[in-house]
Parts: C-alpha cells; sequence; structure tokens
C-alpha cells in the first residue's frame, strides 16, 4: 500500500472514529480509567499495551506502558516503552496528542562469518536502541472498545553493541564488555500504528 492510500485510509478512520466519539459521549459521562490492548505497526511491529486515564486536568492526561518480545530462528527482540499523552476535549476519547520512549533489545545469535574471515565461526550480537517517539492520534470508542489510530515521527538511536559469544568447532569464548567505537546510528523515520482492545 503505497503512502497516499495510508493517508486516506487513516483519513476515513478519523471521521468513523468521530462520529462514535460523539455517539458514545450522548450514552455516558462515566470514565473507564483503564484499557488494555494491541498494538501494531512502525516502529513497534506487534505488543501488548496498556493505558491508565488519570483524573487530573479533566481527566485528559494518559499516561500508559508498552511491552514485547519476539522470537524468529533462535534471534530475540525485546521492548518497553512508556508514553504520556493529552487528550483535547474528552477523557480518553478523540483527538490527542503525546510523546513516548522506547528501550528496544536485539539479540541474533549464531551470525556465520566465514565469508568474511575465512574461519568456522559465528558470533552472537546483542544491539540497544533508544525511541523517541512523537505523535498525534484519534481515539475511536465504541462502549467498552477502544481502536486508536496515530501518526507521528520516531528517532532511534543505537547506543552501542556487544559482542557475547564467539563459537568455532573447537571452543566458546564468552565476551561481555560492549565494543568500543561501536557502531552508533541515528535514524528519523515515520511513525505509523493502530492500537485496539478493551476498556474497563
Amino acid at each position: 500500500m503505497n503512502l497516499k492510500k495510508t493517508l486516506g485510509l487513516y483519513l476515513l478512520t478519523f471521521i468513523t472514529c468521530g462520529y462514535a466519539v460523539a455517539q458514545d459521549s450522548l450514552k455516558s459521562d462515566k470514565v473507564k480509567r483503564f484499557e488494555i490492548g494491541l498494538r501494531i505497526g512502525s516502529p513497534d511491529l506487534l505488543t501488548l499495551h496498556g493505558n491508565i486515564i488519570l483524573p487530573i486536568l479533566n481527566n485528559r492526561i494518559v499516561t500508559g506502558i508498552t511491552g514485547g518480545w519476539y522470537s524468529i530462528n533462535k534471534n530475540d527482540a525485546y521492548l518497553w516503552g512508556i508514553n504520556l499523552d493529552y487528550y483535547f476535549k474528552h477523557a480518553g476519547k478523540g483527538l490527542f496528542v503525546g510523546t513516548e520512549f522506547e528501550r528496544n533489545i536485539f539479540k541474533f545469535q549464531n551470525v556465520d562469518q566465514s565469508a568474511n574471515y575465512g574461519l568456522t565461526y559465528s558470533i552472537d550480537y546483542k544491539y540497544y536502541y533508544r525511541y523517541y517517539n512523537f505523535y498525534m492520534g484519534y481515539a475511536c470508542i465504541w462502549d467498552k472498545l477502544y481502536f486508536v489510530p496515530d501518526i507521528g515521527i520516531t528517532y532511534w538511536h543505537m547506543d552501542n553493541y556487544m559482542i557475547e559469544t564467539l563459537n568455532s568447532k573447537t571452543n566458546s569464548i564468552s565476551l561481555t564488555e560492549p565494543v568500543k567505537n561501536g557502531i552508533k546510528t541515528n535514524v528519523l523515520g515515520l511513525l505509523i500504528r493502530l492500537s485496539f482492545g478493551y476498556r474497563f
């Protein structure tokens, strides 16, 4: 799906969500303060996510946590994050802006180095990333269910990388010190996500 079609889909979603929020606000003024569900998109891929609506500033401040773990072919990724959002008109409904900090660890096992050095051995790597996300979104509410598209920018930085283990046919050497002058990468990218789940 190209960028124009994606943005068009988001615009349609915002319009639908606005109608849902307006209808929901007519039914009840009772605030459901807790949300738990799933989040998909970039840069999170797929994570668990939970929010709580704080009883300050007329219930317009929301904070939450994010967590996830993946394992593909013995390669693992772990992440956790915290967010802080501000809703303009309703408690946990409608238009909002927010910021989020995430910490990610990627672990790649048995990376073959034979082609590089002409030797038969492999290396286990561990990479550490920090993500700073800035976004805006629109929370759609249907009674006890929520659906939230958001879009923004993400800035991520690789702190360093660590060689954990050198594996060869004869022995295995463990190294625990971070590599000095390791790879440091700074990237600014597009954040685009969908969250959905249960409110109570």
